[in-house]
């Protein structure tokens, strides 16, 4: 059974005075947040794994008369959406206590977030079936060389952005970064991901503001991921077998078949 996590969360925090817009005053700023979130954990993770950087973690960036935060990831501590919730709030009252008359925290926004999970199954190995709620939703097949079955890497329906809602699912045997991710002894999986856009989050959600994700402190999101899912799913024949959640043996036990070249280059297919 799927355990979604939170894998990305982006916010915006407007400015509250007009200094703020001053190019050495940003610098400054993102200097010290980066400092104050630069804790031992994230320490571990670089010292274990040099080639990451911060940005790795988090960045951020100025826009629209106000700073953008980026929380990736690797940035959150765990692979459970409570916890992840709690780290969020964490990071916002180090941000608050710093600059809680510079930034008007009353009108901060979540612009997106990334729900995902791990199933130990795969595209080109497990059978899996499709569904969308409107047929206009763009789809798209990923395959490391040929266009072939045994090759497809990759499946995404929709599109990503402030007013998108995208399904993205990838077999983590083949992603880049497949060994980054310190909250997983194993990348034998495909991850499933919804990437949640600011119109959905606000309009459809209700969850605009991080005052609207206190819910879930304690609660799984279970209507967030209702929602999703009736939108656009992907979901493989072999999930039905199971009633729990995955367990580590089963990441580790689960036996894919292997694209023909695993140097060939990454293709993108429009269905």
């Amino acid at each position: 059974m799927r355990k979604y996590f939170i894998d990305y969360f982006q916010l915006w925090f407007p400015f509250a005075r007009e200094e703020m817009k001053d190019p050495n005053v940003k610098v400054e700023i993102k200097n010290v947040i980066a400092n104050q979130l630069f804790n031992n954990n994230l320490r571990s993770r670089i010292i274990s794994r040099p080639h990451l950087s911060l940005e790795s973690f988090f960045h951020m960036h100025f826009h629209h008369g106000g700073l953008i935060l980026h929380l990736r990831g690797l940035y959150f501590d765990s692979n459970v959406f409570e916890e992840n919730i709690n780290q969020i709030y964490c990071t916002l009252k180090v941000i608050y206590d710093m600059y809680k008359k510079d930034f008007d925290f009353t009108n901060v926004t979540v612009s997106r977030i990334d729900l995902a999970c791990n199933v130990p199954l795969f595209l080109n190995t497990n059978e899996f079936k499709i569904f969308k709620s409107n047929n206009s939703l763009e789809e798209a097949k990923w395959y490391i060389g040929k266009s072939e079955p045994i090759n497809m890497t990759g499946y995404v329906i929709g599109k990503r952005g402030k007013y998108g809602l995208q399904l993205s699912v990838y077999d983590k045997r083949y992603s880049p970064n497949q060994n980054d991710d310190h909250r997983f002894d194993t990348y034998n999986y495909s991850r499933i991901e919804y990437k949640i856009g600011r119109r959905y989050l606000k309009n459809k959600l209700e969850l605009g503001t991080p005052k609207d994700f206190r819910k879930f402190e304690h609660q799984y999101p279970e209507q967030v991921i209702k929602y999703c899912t009736e939108r656009s799913a992907l979901t493989f024949v072999q999930e039905s077998r199971s009633k729990a959640f995955w367990s580590c043996s089963d990441f580790r036990n689960a036996i894919g078949r292997e694209v023909e070249d695993s140097t060939a280059k990454p293709i993108r297919v429009i269905v």
